[in-house]
């Protein structure tokens, strides 16, 4: 988790606002909106309501500072503290950087031993400031409207209620983090409600938060740039996410409760990687059929995933793995719209995929490369215990084929197989290589095959 809290922001063309009079009450105006303002202010807003740098939190005396304050212009942090009250925040309506709360102690720049004692032994208070239930409400932040992006860590705090009047998640001063949310170790939290009114998320990043059921709450429109939910166990609900089109990065699923991606079916485009790790619960992902381009696509150690759909629509794949997911049981690689010519010195040249890997899936029984990938850098097939038959269908050319430890195996079929520059096939006791052993190769390798001479 990146620490932005050494930022120092430039500085804005917008002038202070002067305190307007020796009242009890005062009205300001701030970004075009009027709000009454207690003349009672901290050390810090005495003379402006606007701080115009990053701030950082290490004590209630320090959040008690501001008071009054209505604007933050660089990244507001807040630290592990016992006994943290935010209320003295009651009055701040807009941070232009990141809002953090639950932030460690940065890491020493000296590496001696005195130097790393005080750290661990700060990360250890730390830890214990959670165990015991840190900012059990956050109450305090009622009056933020926007912010540049939004932390929080180890907070236990059971809803997002308090952050009900944000309005806009996109004001960062530095645009690479403009809209992020990013949710870590929230051990009460059950859904993301408070954020509805929210706009401009850009990076969702959701980790262990063990009670997470459901992301409602999150507002996102129909492109985004990166998804990250990790080790959220019973989140089965991701219908929040239905508006979205595309992303502009990565789609990161693991240790889920989904039972399928039916909240990713107008999800048509991909810019990076579309990953499924570890989700015990997942098991079928027919919702992503008519996606149209994918960087790749990894599905790994998804146990009741029996399936993989035809994909009619997908133009680019360049990187495919199915690991370890012990529910598979045939795969068929069906992808009859993928691209696979360019130009070079008006000459047509074939692309091909990076890599297809295959293996550990306990209960394959085949594989059938049916449609799209005419030629592949790797195709590695291994591991699979009960796999009888491959068909390698409309592959033409492989840099490398790779068949080892396959106890089942039987078939493979070359299909329209022409040229592999290195073959590798071994440990497939009941596979005979006499065909295989017959394609077009720089260099070849075969052992404890069916036919091959005992060693």
């Amino acid at each position: 988790m990146s620490n932005h809290t050494s930022i120092q922001l430039r500085r804005s063309s917008l002038s202070f606002i002067a305190l307007l009079g020796a009242c009890s009450r005062e009205v300001v105006d701030l970004g075009g909106a009027t709000a009454g303002q207690n003349l009672e202010r901290g050390s810090r807003c005495s003379e402006s309501l606007i701080i115009d740098e990053s701030v950082v939190i290490t004590n209630q005396a320090e959040l008690d500072a501001l008071l009054g304050c209505e604007e933050i212009r660089g990244d507001f942090t807040v630290q592990f503290f016992a006994d943290t009250d935010l209320s003295p925040l009651d009055s701040l309506r807009s941070v232009e950087g990141t809002f953090f709360l639950g932030a460690h102690a940065p890491t020493p720049e000296g590496l001696d031993n005195a130097s790393l004692e005080a750290y661990f032994a700060e990360q250890q208070r730390a830890a214990e400031i959670v165990a015991a239930g840190w900012l059990p409400s956050l109450h305090g932040v009622e009056s933020l409207e926007r912010i540049g992006g939004l932390i929080l860590y180890g907070i236990a705090a059971a809803d997002l209620r308090a952050f009900e009047s944000l309005r806009n998640l996109s004001s960062h001063y530095s645009g690479s983090f403009a809209g992020q949310i990013n949710i870590d170790g929230l051990e009460n939290l059950v859904d993301l409600s408070g954020l509805e009114n929210a706009t401009g998320v850009t990076t969702i990043t959701l980790t262990n938060n063990p009670a997470l059921e459901s992301l409602q709450g999150l507002r996102v429109g129909e492109a985004i740039r990166d998804i990250f939910l990790q080790a959220n166990p019973q989140l089965s609900n991701l219908e929040a996410l239905s508006p979205l089109q595309s992303t502009a990065g990565m789609v990161y699923l693991e240790d889920l409760g989904i039972e399928n991606l039916d909240a990713f079916a107008t999800l048509g485009f991909v810019q990076g990687e579309l990953a499924l790790f570890n989700n015990t619960e997942l098991e079928n992902i027919d919702a992503l059929s008519p996606m149209t381009y994918a960087e790749a696509l990894v599905l790994q150690g998804n146990p009741k995933l029996a399936s993989l759909p035809a994909f009619p629509e997908l133009q680019q794949l360049d990187y495919f793995k199915a690991v370890n997911n012990a529910g598979l049981e045939t795969l068929v690689l069906d992808f009859p719209s993928l691209y696979n010519l360019n130009l070079v010195n008006d000459n047509t040249v074939e692309l091909s995929a990076s890599v297809i890997e295959i293996g550990g899936n306990a209960a394959l029984q085949s594989i059938d490369v049916r449609a799209g990938f005419g030629a592949a850098q790797v195709l590695a097939i291994y591991g699979n215990g009960q796999l009888a038959s491959v068909d390698l269908g409309t592959l033409r050319r492989l840099d490398t084929l790779s068949i080892s430890g396959n106890p089942s195996l039987t078939q493979v079929e070359l299909g329209e197989l022409q040229t592999v520059d290195s073959l590798s096939v071994l440990f497939n006791p009941l596979l005979s290589t006499a065909e295989l052993a017959g394609v077009r190769t720089f260099e070849s390798s075969f052992e404890q095959n069916a036919d091959d001479p005992a060693l």
